[in-house]
């Protein structure tokens, strides 16, 4: 019930149907509650629960509800790195907790926060910086580590520190370069 109201909440967001949207992710984060409370030990609970309050995030963050978007990754954040502390290790929590780093810096650089903005985006890029090391493989991974470098680059020179942008551009190019070496083939 919990997944068909999360699709149906991505269906109504897709269409711009916001309200709507809102509606199925509350729907499905009360089912998730419940199913959490019942099976406090399954991480899945956990996860689709947070998947819940970062779908909820993006309608809020969609329609300029600045506080309700922040209040909900934060949310969603705890419970991801409760998820990612627990077995059996799933790469898919990681890499909900990173995308929900990643949105959380978004909204809160277009709040003008960049100084908790650039923290959720070094926090999104470690972890992706992680999976790519851990999964060198996985062109996702590497391809969502370059990401987050460049939204962290894109905050800082927001908030008018172009020194230290160049600098992590030039580490880019450096581990980009330790990555074609190491794996040609990729």
């Amino acid at each position: 019930l919990a997944r068909a109201h999360r699709g149906f909440g991505w269906h109504y967001l897709q269409l711009k149907e916001f309200d709507d949207a809102a509606g199925h992710y509350v729907e499905a984060i009360t089912v998730c509650k419940r199913s959490a409370e019942d099976f406090s030990e399954d991480s899945e609970w956990q996860a689709i629960l947070a998947q819940s309050y970062r779908e909820l995030a993006g309608v809020f963050a969609a329609t300029q509800r600045d506080a309700d978007a922040i209040k909900y990754y934060d949310m969603a954040i705890k419970l991801f790195e409760r998820a990612v502390r627990r077995p059996p290790v799933d790469t898919q929590n990681r890499l909900d907790l990173e995308k929900t780093h990643k949105e959380h810096g978004e909204q809160l650089r277009k709040s003008r926060r960049t100084h908790e903005a650039e923290e959720q985006f070094r926090k999104s890029l470690y972890i992706s910086a992680k999976l790519a090391e851990d999964f060198p493989h996985v062109p996702s991974y590497r391809n969502a580590w370059r990401v987050c470098y460049f939204m962290l680059l894109t905050g800082l020179g927001i908030d008018h520190r172009a020194g230290e942008a160049h600098q992590n551009c030039l580490e880019i190019i450096d581990l980009a370069k330790g990555l074609v070496e190491r794996w040609p083939t990729i």
